[in-house]
């Protein structure tokens, strides 16, 4: 949801784009609850600002199958997004699917040798037209920096017809 919004907000005009944003968990209880759009006073209010929230979110009333000071997702938005459960390790998606691939607070819980494996995973499954530039994909996430032999990967939110050859260097 906060990735739609984000985008939402730094490209207003959208026409002719064609935005898909995925999310997967392992948990199915987790997938169902993205699904349904629902978060409560305390998760929509932390680091969101009121005139997003009044944008992008609509009070449930009490009493109507929720607990007390809940919201909903706008329908608009929630239709931009899509859920499914999916293990990083061993489901690496469409192959070329994606043209970018966030892994948010993830990694940390990997291995060396699991991260080596999502991040093959990921790679499969990025888009095959993505500008490609140096020789070796470095990854950062706080606490589990490493460093993988593959093709590094820099992405710009652009229009398309925008797009020019990478810069030397």
């Amino acid at each position: 949801v906060s990735l739609a919004i984000a985008i939402r907000e730094r490209v207003p005009d959208l026409t002719g784009w064609r935005v898909r944003i995925v999310g997967s968990d392992l948990s199915s209880r987790m997938v169902a609850r993205a699904k349904a759009g629902r978060f409560t006073a305390a998760e929509v209010r932390r680091g969101l600002p009121p005139d997003l929230l009044a944008r992008y979110f609509v009070p449930i009333p009490a009493g109507a199958a929720s607990g007390p000071g809940e919201y909903q997702v706008r329908r608009e938005l929630l239709g931009e997004l899509e859920f499914h459960p999916g293990n990083l390790l061993t489901d690496p998606g469409p192959a070329g699917g994606y043209d970018l691939v966030l892994l948010r607070n993830v990694l940390i819980y990997f291995d060396d040798g699991a991260r080596r494996r999502v991040l093959d995973n990921v790679l499969r499954g990025l888009a095959a037209e993505l500008p490609i530039w140096d020789e070796s994909l470095c990854i950062d996430c706080g606490k589990c920096a490493i460093t993988c032999p593959h093709t590094a990967i820099r992405i710009k939110l652009a229009d398309p017809a925008d797009l020019v050859d990478a810069p030397d260097g």
